[in-house]
């Protein structure tokens, strides 16, 4: 009973200051990635696979978190650092049941020329994380 409540105070408290307490930024909107990143330059190229390979590597990052949960909002954290990144919201953890577990996640990209691209992630939730659809 007492993690449960443990638990329930991190997600508050992550609810309460956004990402900067799980990304360890100040919480002053500093962006850690400008638009010259590699996953912005795959994104203003269009180059899909790019992108996925980028994600990847951003989830390997967040594969650190204990839970699924923390694993996805890690990883939401992380990507709205990027400069090309406008939106993303976690649609839902372990939800579609293949084998590993796959988890919804939806980005709005937008590239130098404004633009956007709405895509949802589809994410494998087995180590090691990786992106495996996106539509």
């Amino acid at each position: 009973m007492k993690g449960a409540s443990i638990v329930w105070a991190v997600v508050l408290a992550s609810i309460a200051w956004g990402c900067s307490l799980l990304d360890g930024s100040d919480g002053e909107g500093d962006m850690l990635f400008h638009a010259k990143s590699p996953l912005c330059d795959a994104v203003e190229e269009g180059d899909w696979k790019a992108v996925g390979g980028e994600l990847d590597e951003i989830l390997r990052v967040a594969s650190e978190e204990e839970t699924d949960f923390a694993r996805l909002e890690r990883f939401a954290c992380l990507l709205k650092r990027h400069s090309c990144v406008e939106a993303v919201e976690v649609l839902c953890v372990s939800c579609v049941k293949t084998r590993p577990p796959q988890s919804h996640v939806a980005v709005r990209f937008v590239s130098m020329g404004g633009g956007s691209v709405d895509t949802v992630l589809d994410i494998r939730m087995s180590a090691p994380m990786c992106v495996v659809g996106m539509h």
